[in-house]
């Protein structure tokens, strides 16, 4: 009888611990998936912003107001240029991306303004970053990606549960 005991102990201690691989691997899964869209979505800026910059023209525009948006961390303010600019007579205004605090341009500032000719509502302010930003974002997530599925395989692997440390 204490054989059988002993039998039923390793196997239920045997299905413990595959369903708490499982378990691992699906947590390992979800976050490989939030990743995954962070990274697709830098991807899809940078691929955006690198095209404005292949067949944008420049043209040069003026601050015509600062839009008060509340900053990430919840405080306030930081501020977006609202800036105007002209195409073959028509006249198009955008918010700028750009948000800061204190402001980095004032109302009535000249910018140089990089826009779409097939699409001038496409625009923002030339220079900063841009695409490479956004390109570097991605590799820095698809890095911290790779980190964590070499710590979390090898726990797995090891058969230790990934959120316990």
């Amino acid at each position: 009888m204490a054989n059988q005991t002993g039998k039923v102990e390793t196997a239920v201690d045997n299905t413990m611990g595959c369903l708490e691989r499982l378990r691992s691997g699906c947590i390992l899964v979800g976050i490989n998936l939030i990743f995954i869209f962070f990274i697709g979505l830098f991807l899809y800026f940078a691929n955006r912003n690198y095209q404005l910059e292949q067949v944008g023209v420049t043209t040069m525009g003026t601050v015509t107001g600062l839009e008060e948006s509340s900053s990430a961390e919840g405080g306030c303010c930081v501020y977006s240029p609202v800036v105007e600019f002209r195409v073959d007579g028509q006249t198009y205004v955008f918010e700028s991306s750009n948000a800061s605090d204190p402001p980095r341009y004032d109302e009535g500032d000249q910018v140089e303004v990089l826009y779409d000719p097939s699409n001038p509502d496409r625009a923002q302010i030339q220079g900063g970053a841009g695409w490479l930003l956004w390109a570097g974002l991605a590799g820095l997530f698809v890095i911290i990606m790779l980190g964590i599925n070499f710590w979390g395989g090898r726990r797995i692997w090891r058969g230790e549960a990934i959120d316990d440390e």
